[in-house]
């Protein structure tokens, strides 16, 4: 808590994967499919393979 205090870190969100029948997080490992991301074309990438900075968003 101290070097939050003196501000050495920073409070982050980032929106991730819910699996409500395990009530588990999941990491970008464990979710597979068509991408979200407008322009992008993948159908069998890891989430975490697909960036919106990649595609300038």
């Amino acid at each position: 808590m101290k070097l939050y205090k003196k501000g050495y870190l920073k409070k982050l969100s980032t929106p991730q994967f819910y699996d409500p029948d395990y009530n588990v997080l999941l990491n970008g490992r464990q979710v597979t499919g068509q991408c979200l991301i407008q322009g992008c074309n993948s159908e069998i990438g890891y989430a975490d393979e697909c960036s919106s900075e990649k595609y300038g968003q």
